[in-house]
């Protein structure tokens, strides 16, 4: 039998994880495949194991799915750069930056590059996410060793030439020792 899992951020609790990947597994062995579409369709009747995992109530949906379309607004607008040695490119416009507040709260919002590297608190976010992300690339795809060169530089720079700056993480989260994080 599978063990599943719920990855970090998961809209349902590792104690749910069995239930809600069985579920997904038998329809993807029904199906052949699994589609967002059969998904929703699946999840429809109320006696569905993945039926709260849904907004059904169409106008908080509405409300929901507008804060969506206005975050892939954001996240897709670039911004002409200049590197170093005059190359020019293009990068995000608006970083995503979560800061921790003094009650415990989370600070949400989009910030431009400049705005981010001018702040500590949202530059040292910016630098541990993208740690995070490094890392879970890493573990992702650990086990194609035609990468392991990649994974050593990954290694290399978190350590290296990323040190810790400050307590700035993403909000609702907790510092993994380097070691057990690159996993």
């Amino acid at each position: 039998m599978k063990k599943y899992h719920a990855k970090p951020g998961a809209p349902f609790r590792e104690k749910d994880a069995q239930r809600v990947g069985e579920f997904l597994d038998g329809l993807s062995e029904r199906y052949g495949q699994l589609t967002p579409a059969a998904v929703v369709e699946a999840a429809q009747p109320e006696r569905s194991p993945i039926h709260d995992y849904f907004t059904w109530d169409n106008d908080e949906a509405a409300a929901a799915y507008r804060l969506h379309q206005a975050r892939l607004l954001v996240n897709h607008v670039m911004v002409e750069v200049v590197l170093t040695g005059g190359e020019r490119d293009r990068a995000r416009a608006f970083v995503h930056v979560s800061l921790e507040e003094e009650g415990g709260g989370a600070d949400r919002k989009y910030l431009t590059v400049e705005a981010v590297m001018g702040d500590d608190a949202a530059r040292n976010y910016l630098l541990d996410k993208v740690k995070a992300e490094l890392l879970a690339i890493r573990r992702k795809y650990r086990t194609l060793q035609e990468f392991d060169r990649v994974w050593e530089e990954i290694d290399r720079i978190v350590e290296v030439k990323m040190p810790r700056r400050g307590r700035a993480r993403p909000a609702g989260t907790r510092r993994q020792p380097l070691a057990a994080a690159a996993g």
